[in-house]
């Protein structure tokens, strides 16, 4: 089955179609794979991101510069 074949199929299909084909799609991916991602509830309400990190390495600014860090970031990758 090609993917050309495949994408023209989808598009034949409704909006809600696709999410239930999605859904079925991570539960069968998730099951292959032995993830139970249902046993961790997602909670549904909005919330902040922590910056509870930030300044954490602030000793370290007359060792490092932020262009050095970055450099050592990609080196990391």
């Amino acid at each position: 089955m090609s993917i050309a074949f495949i994408s023209h199929q989808l598009k034949a299909l409704s909006h809600t179609d696709k999410l239930y084909l999605l859904q079925w799609l991570v539960e069968e991916i998730a099951i292959e794979e032995g993830i139970d991602f249902k046993q961790t509830p997602i909670s549904a309400k909005n919330q902040a991101l922590q910056f509870n990190w930030e300044g954490g390495l602030s000793d370290m600014n007359q060792t490092f510069s932020s262009v050095a860090l970055q450099k050592k970031a990609l080196e990391w990758r």
